[in-house]
């Protein structure tokens, strides 16, 4: 399975494709967000990634949550300038939407691909909606099980878009080497054969095995802007 990315082609025979995250990491400050960039590109990373989301939307009846989620979430006003500015950087941008308002800002903003966060893998309304765009699709599985993979990956499929990337995470912080679970990209590898692409997300990658993406958060980075 061959997908494209940006101006790179991943496979399981590929170099890995390398993504920065920078999820909410950035003070709500649009300079610290291009800091960032700018460290992600030294690092020679191939993407940045952001998150996207909206705290009323999440935590409609939960006002202690949904303050804690308004204080970080990304004006979605600075999209097309922070892609903007990924495109004069030559980096590629994209974001993980967290609810179907998000992603319609995505789309507005003609975000050439998306990441389903682990807390979003059993939201099928909203995989059903990214799948929609035929753009690829990176699928975290960090709070989920085998099932909970097969299903999202049938509703992808089911609008005819192959391009999907699954990912073994772990959402826990900070990641303990002996809780990675690596082999489980060996079963996703035969659960899944020629219908997608394998790949993995550490928060400190002390462990690398090759494959063809690789996430690593710019969390570890903020020492240096």
């Amino acid at each position: 399975m061959k997908i494209r990315l940006g101006q790179k082609i991943i496979s399981e025979r590929s170099e890995p494709f390398i993504v920065a995250e920078v999820g909410s990491n950035f003070d709500q400050s649009i300079n610290k967000a291009f800091k960032l960039i700018d460290v992600a590109k030294k690092c020679k990373a191939d993407a940045v990634k952001f998150q996207l989301f909206d705290g009323k939307v999440l935590y409609p009846n939960n006002k202690k949550m949904r303050k804690l989620f308004e204080k970080n979430q990304l004006n979605s006003d600075w999209i097309p300038i922070l892609k903007k500015y990924c495109i004069k950087k030559k980096i590629n941008f994209f974001l993980s939407p967290f609810d179907e308002k998000s992603l319609d800002i995505l789309i507005k903003n003609k975000i050439k691909f998306y990441k389903i966060a682990s807390s979003e893998i059993v939201n099928l309304a909203l995989i059903k909606k990214i799948a929609k765009e035929k753009q690829p699709v990176f699928l975290s599985t960090g709070m989920s099980d085998l099932d909970d993979v097969k299903k999202a990956v049938r509703v992808i499929k089911s609008f005819n878009n192959n391009k999907i990337v699954i990912m073994q995470c772990c959402s826990l912080y900070p990641l303990k080497d002996s809780l990675t679970n690596l082999n489980v990209l060996d079963t996703f590898g035969k659960k899944f054969k020629k219908q997608s692409t394998i790949g993995k997300w550490l928060l400190v990658p002390s462990i690398f095995i090759i494959h063809s993406f690789f996430m690593l958060t710019l969390k570890i980075l903020l020492f240096q802007l």
